[in-house]
């Protein structure tokens, strides 16, 4: 059964690090970076990058679902992707495993300073509460206790599990 690994959550909770990762270690997965592909249209302003780039994430997963390829995308609501593409899970017998990273906000502020290319605070102080309510069917992992090896480890181990 072909698997979508999806990881949200908050601000500077570690989804790019881990998925970086991910994208090395599960080489029959396709990676799907809507991060990347927001900040491809960034020249269209923040508001039109958002909805553009999550339209066509939307649409490379469906073309990757039609060739029943594993699947690894980060910034999408696990609910979202199972509305949108509910006939494509049916139709392709796809399975969803969601996860849900999330740290305190002065973990997320403190990350933040350290990055390379930091987002102002108002911002992750703003959407820190937006995206650290989980989902049902999410994993959730508090990346305040663990590292990012064991983060890891522990997305390994629950897409071997499903």
């Amino acid at each position: 059964m072909p698997k979508i690994v999806n990881l949200h959550g908050v601000m500077a909770s570690g989804k790019s690090t881990i998925v970086e990762i991910l994208n090395k270690k599960l080489k029959n997965y396709s990676y799907v970076d809507r991060a990347y592909i927001k900040k491809m249209l960034k020249p269209a302003g923040r508001e039109n990058a958002r909805k553009i780039s999550k339209k066509a994430t939307f649409l490379i997963i469906k073309e990757l679902m039609k060739l029943k390829k594993n699947i690894l995308v980060q910034e999408l609501n696990p609910i979202d992707l199972k509305r949108k593409l509910r006939p494509y899970f049916k139709k392709f017998n796809y399975k969803l495993i969601s996860f849900h990273l999330y740290c305190s906000l002065n973990t997320s502020l403190k990350r933040d300073k350290s990055r390379t290319k930091k987002t102002r605070g108002d911002l992750v102080r703003k959407t820190h509460y937006l995206y650290s309510k989980p989902e049902k069917i999410d994993f959730q992992i508090n990346t305040d206790k663990l590292k990012i090896n064991e983060s890891v480890g522990l997305i390994i181990k629950k897409i071997k599990e499903k």
